[in-house]
């Protein structure tokens, strides 16, 4: 039965029989039909995947504008940063960046021109004798010639950053920023660049002085170890802290940390404690410390011993000593022995930026993020 089914296929497969069917009209029509229904399907196909993809994309942005309705835009008015810390990180990385000269300034000159700004001559100037306005100008511009495009220029572009900062927090209703400028431990740093630091305080401190009456602000200078300093650049620090104490009304109280370390300022703090406990000779010697006596030890200005009466409103109002932000800039995420006792409840945002590089959105994003965190203290 097979074979028989076989033969018969065989004999019907002739090359005339297949030539004849290949030529047949039912052949074209047959393969017009299956390229229609091909090119049909083909079409389908694409129309189905580009559906799909816009379902897809329009899932994905639906989700979008959930997440956006989701978290409001910040309102400044909503905005809770009182008092603003910062760690001033990155001059130096700045100035080595943009640095285009091959070697440092000369640091015998940078020596002399330091041991001039705080010569007897210096005083006058900063005494409000107008003749010697031109004085302190020439060694401005001597200054300037020895450390622009140096490593050493970045700590300059850090002032005026600080400067520039100071006007965005006014308008973001900020009421104290304390600012880290040098720490004790800088002093490690090598001579040159202490040198160039110092001599950098007098011009920078001599500016910020006219800003603060243009702009209502009380600076004070905190420094635990003050003695370290060049007389002549503390005596500086305490006429622009005394002068605009006499600024009303106050926009601003910036707080700058110069000769500072948390950790001595704890142990500062204490030895006043103790003393005025020994002075009493009496059964306050016994008595505990307590927590607002260790407040008030706190962020002491350099001139606040002779202004206690008057720094007793420093931190009323809802501002405390404590921040409830602290920025800090170039990358690194540690405190630095900067306000150890204040920042325990305070909130860090890092940015990896150097210091003069830091913006006004950079500011404002922070100020916005605090905003939206929650923040239990413990609770």
């Amino acid at each position: 039965m097979g074979a028989a089914l076989q033969a018969r296929h065989k004999a019907a497969a002739t090359p005339g029989e297949y030539a004849a069917f290949n030529d047949s009209g039912e052949m074209l029509a047959l393969r017009t039909a299956c390229g229609t229904f091909g090119a049909a399907c083909v079409s389908i196909l694409f129309f189905a995947f580009f559906v799909q993809m816009g379902i897809v994309l329009l899932r994905l942005y639906t989700r979008k504008e959930t997440g956006k309705a989701s978290v409001p835009k910040p309102d400044p008015a909503k905005r809770t940063v009182r008092h603003l810390g910062i760690i001033m990180d990155g001059n130096r990385r700045f100035g080595q960046k943009h640095s285009t000269r091959h070697a440092e300034p000369d640091a015998a000159v940078l020596k002399t021109l330091c041991t001039e700004l705080c010569s007897p001559e210096a005083a006058l100037v900063y005494n409000g004798n107008k003749e010697q306005a031109s004085w302190l100008a020439t060694r401005y511009n001597r200054f300037m010639k020895l450390i622009e495009h140096t490593t050493f220029d970045g700590h300059r572009n850090g002032g005026e950053k600080l400067l520039e900062v100071l006007s965005h927090c006014i308008d973001a209703n900020v009421d104290m920023v304390t600012a880290y400028a040098f720490s004790t431990d800088n002093w490690q740093r090598p001579a040159a660049e202490v040198d160039s630091l110092m001599s950098l305080f007098f011009f920078f401190f001599d500016r910020i002085r006219k800003v603060a009456l243009d702009k209502h602000i009380f600076v004070r200078f905190i420094s635990t170890e003050l003695d370290r300093l060049p007389a002549r650049v503390v005596e500086l620090m305490q006429t622009v802290e005394v002068e605009s104490r006499a600024i009303q009304p106050r926009r601003l109280t910036l707080n700058i940390c110069v000769s500072y370390s948390g950790q001595s300022e704890v142990v500062a703090a204490c030895n006043r404690i103790l003393a005025r406990r020994l002075c009493s000779c009496g059964p306050s010697l016994a008595t505990p410390v307590t927590r607002e006596e260790m407040n008030h030890e706190m962020l002491r200005s350099i001139t606040q011993d002779d202004y206690e009466e008057q720094d007793k409103l420093v931190f009323t109002n809802g501002v405390s000593a404590e921040p409830e932000l602290i920025l800090r800039t170039s990358g690194e995420q540690r405190v630095s022995n900067f306000l150890l006792y204040e920042c325990a409840y305070s909130e860090f945002a890092f940015f990896k930026k150097t210091w003069p590089e830091f913006t006004r959105e950079d500011l404002l994003e922070a100020l916005d993020g605090y905003a939206s965190r929650d923040k239990r203290r413990g609770k």
